[in-house]
């Protein structure tokens, strides 16, 4: 005796008997999988980077009458084509950046493709690309502070990086010596 075991459910692991072959008979007609359906469904394994395209498994038959119609009685919901042939593999682009600004780098933001459509949610990529220095100076750090004749002008570092979206980025580092100034005449 022989049986057909199919997936019932996309999401289950499990598998049930789908037509049972024994001394009573199987179903008249032959078992097939009907793709009309399901045109245009998928099952996307996002982790494994493929994606299945969904069929129905049915019965087809000859129905009866001189205006004979095949008929095909569907006997599962759309699941995945477990066909090697039928594997479609994901692609992926990026489509930004995001900046880490403490570690001085960016990763790539990406989005999975299946036929060249977005699927899925964006995801952060690798490798990083760190950001290039572009520039080094001192700056005032706040207005002056007065006491009595004497001006006290905080200063600090300021390193501008370039970013790999061509945007740059301003990190200020330690303070350097103030700047004193006698403000009184004598």
């Amino acid at each position: 005796m022989s049986e057909i075991h199919v997936q019932t459910d996309a999401s289950a692991a499990t598998y049930r008997k789908l037509l049972p072959c024994g001394p009573w008979g199987a179903p008249e007609g032959t078992v097939e999988k009907d793709v009309q359906a399901c045109a245009g469904q998928y099952y996307d394994d996002l982790a494994g980077g493929v994606s299945w395209p969904m069929v129905r498994y049915g019965v087809r038959r000859q129905g009866g009458g001189e205006n004979a119609v095949e008929m095909f009685s569907p006997i599962t919901q759309c699941l995945p084509d477990i066909d090697p042939q039928k594997l479609i593999q994901h692609g992926e682009r990026q489509v930004g950046w995001q900046h880490a600004d403490g570690i001085l780098a960016s990763f790539p933001v990406m989005q999975r493709t299946r036929d060249g459509v977005d699927i899925g949610q964006l995801y952060i990529g690798d490798p990083a690309q760190h950001y290039a220095l572009d520039s080094e100076g001192v700056v005032d750090a706040g207005p002056p502070e007065m006491v009595g004749c004497v001006s006290f002008q905080a200063r600090q570092l300021v390193r501008r990086y370039h970013r790999p979206d061509d945007s740059a980025v301003d990190v200020l580092g330690l303070y350097d010596a103030p700047v004193i100034t006698d403000r009184c005449a004598r």
